[in-house]
């Protein structure tokens, strides 16, 4: 297991993937959460967390729910980077199980599908303690090797 720059890296990974992964950089997010971050990476596995804070919050106190979908959005599209695959989210749906009003809250995928075009991946959001947040299923859709696409080249 190597740590580099306070990620833990559990497994040798597509090159690509590492550059996605590692930039470090929050553009291409519609809203920049300063406070989400990704804590280990392996293959087929990563592990994010982001503070639950008033950033965060809805009006009624806990985690807004278009927070935990997009920490769960992008565990699954970088668990996909980390399979070799460049890949967009074709279909998702999200179940909300309990409220978060603070610490924070982790996810974690669970690879149900690895295939050529598609990766179905299951996002399991928990608070400290471990009780479940959210769940979430992905269907991703492959663009192609994260190493080899030229598709986003102008």
């Amino acid at each position: 297991m190597e740590k580099k720059n306070k990620l833990i890296i559990r497994d040798d990974l597509p090159k690509g993937a590492l550059r996605l992964l590692d930039s470090g950089s929050n553009e291409g997010y519609p809203i920049s959460y300063d406070s989400m971050k990704l804590l280990e990476v392996g293959y087929g596995y990563t592990k994010w967390e982001i503070e639950v804070n008033d950033n965060t919050k809805n009006p009624y106190g806990m985690i807004h729910g278009g927070v935990l979908f997009m920490i769960s959005d992008n565990c699954a599209g970088a668990t996909a980077a980390t399979l070799g695959h460049k890949s967009v989210t074709l279909n998702s749906s999200i179940n909300y199980i309990k409220s978060a009003k603070k610490g924070k809250v982790y996810a974690t995928p669970k690879v149900v599908h690895n295939g050529k075009s598609t990766l179905v991946i299951e996002v399991t959001v928990v608070d400290e303690d471990g009780d479940v947040v959210s769940t979430s299923n992905f269907t991703m859709f492959s663009l192609g090797n994260i190493d080899t696409y030229k598709g986003d080249e102008k």
